[in-house]
């Protein structure tokens, strides 16, 4: 109804964020939740961040950003550092400017300096996890670290359940498991836990990201064709991005 004209657009202006994961349908109602006038639509959107796999176009949804675009270069969260590996897991890719051409991170920068991410490959399950307890109760026995800046995160809620939230109860580590609703601000203090995915629009002080492997996409088996296989691992590395940027000090 709003798009055929027999309803009335509700709002004046319409904000949104994570725009890069909205599908054709959500843009066209984006767009039509406001009638096209002077600063109408505020959208914020990072195509480098894309983890679900919509890969609208703003133009084709009727949204015209050519002459009213601008790109967002500094980093204020995180350290240079953590941005510039975080930057690195995304060379090679292509990703596409939210309105059909060509995007890149030339000019990327970040305000602040700090630690580099700190890598370590193991043999045994047993390896890594005697690695994060000590890792975890070492930050905790720091000046000024509370165990709510502290963020384990892993690729699935599986190897979450299983796995990790027992290890570190059985340590003796307070856990809060992050949710949907309940607002980071409103959690008990505690070791923050939850998924890749789960960390989007949130940030830490320090974060570990566990269970990482070099081919977080499956094997060739796992995909129909090598297009489907190029976009599933370039989701991937995106997610692994939007999960190494939660970090602002040390990851």
């Amino acid at each position: 109804k709003l798009e055929s004209g027999d309803a009335e657009p509700p709002f004046r202006y319409v904000l949104a964020d994570e725009v890069q994961d909205f599908s054709d349908s959500q843009l066209r109602l984006l767009r039509a939740l406001a009638p096209e006038a002077e600063n109408d639509l505020f959208l914020v959107g990072d195509p480098h961040q894309r983890i679900y796999g919509n890969r609208s176009s703003m133009g084709r949804c009727g949204i015209a950003i050519v002459g009213r675009s601008r790109r967002l270069r500094v980093n204020y969260r995180t350290t240079a550092q953590i941005g510039n590996w975080a930057v690195a897991l995304l060379q090679g890719l292509n990703f596409d400017d939210l309105d059909e051409g060509e995007d890149n991170l030339n000019g990327y920068h970040a305000i602040r300096n700090g630690l580099k991410p700190d890598v370590h490959r193991f043999a045994k399950n047993s390896q890594e996890e005697k690695y994060i307890v000590k890792t975890i109760q070492g930050w905790l026995e720091e000046p000024g670290v509370q165990p709510s800046h502290i963020c384990l995160t892993t690729r699935n809620r599986k190897e979450l359940s299983n796995r990790y939230e027992p290890l570190l109860k059985q340590s003796n580590i307070p856990v809060v498991r992050l949710d949907k609703d309940t607002p980071e601000s409103e959690l008990p203090d505690g070791v923050r836990i939850g998924t890749m995915h789960r960390m989007k629009g949130l940030e830490f002080p320090r974060v570990l990201m566990a269970g990482y492997t070099s081919s977080p996409a499956g094997s060739s088996n796992d995909h129909p064709d090598q297009a489907s296989k190029e976009d599933r691992e370039q989701r991937e590395r995106s997610l692994v991005y939007v999960a190494a940027t939660r970090a602002r000090d040390v990851l």
